[in-house]
């Protein structure tokens, strides 16, 4: 968003929302891709027209998030690392860890499957970030990381923004929410990929 802030607030705001529904437009084709099989036409619109309508994605489109970019520059990852193209997957990832709320699980899926040229490419992109934010703010790259983590920091203690907005907004608390919601999420996903693994090691015996 940083090139955006040497335009005016009106071209800006044009430019970002043009942005955002383009993408919000491209999300649910690009998720259909990404499936087994295919799906019917029909049905296949049916879901694009649930994803646009949802108050979360209208929500995030008229308020400027960067979410659902975010979203579909995540999804796009996953397509380019399985279509073989690493280091493009890499790129995108890169920019799509800017939210981290929402690239970070993808990028702890990477490290298990040890896809280390996409990780590669996609830390190289974060660093490359910081780099170009410092130099432009006339400032040291290890100010802006401080400055990030304050902001997150601030975030946390905001109520309807994140869950530990309803306890006692500290590191900890924090930690702990984090840590539950990462087991919630790789636990199943751990069972269902053994069980993969296990069907696969089935199929060659036969």
């Amino acid at each position: 968003l940083l090139p955006l802030s040497y335009l005016s607030w009106t071209t800006a705001k044009i430019i970002w929302i043009s942005v955002s529904i383009v993408f919000v437009l491209a999300t649910p084709w690009l998720a259909f891709r990404l499936l087994p099989g295919k799906l019917n036409l029909l049905i296949c619109t049916m879901m694009a027209l649930v994803y646009y309508g949802l108050p979360g994605t209208r929500a995030a489109v008229v308020t400027g998030q960067t979410g659902v970019v975010a979203i579909f520059l995540t999804l796009l990852t996953f397509w380019l690392v399985r279509s073989n193209k690493k280091w493009m997957g890499g790129l995108a990832l890169g920019i799509a860890l800017s939210k981290i709320s929402v690239a970070l699980p993808l990028f702890i899926f990477l490290l298990y499957k040890r896809s280390w040229a996409t990780l590669a490419v996609a830390t190289g992109v974060q660093v490359a970030g910081f780099l170009a934010i410092a130099w432009l703010r006339q400032g040291s790259p290890f100010e802006v990381v401080t400055d990030f983590a304050s902001i997150a920091a601030s975030h946390a203690s905001f109520n309807g923004i994140h869950l530990t907005g309803l306890f006692n907004p500290t590191t900890l608390t924090t930690a702990v929410v984090g840590i539950i919601f990462s087991i919630a999420v790789f636990a199943p996903l751990w069972f269902f990929t053994s069980k993969l693994k296990t069907q696969d090691s089935q199929s060659e015996l036969r």
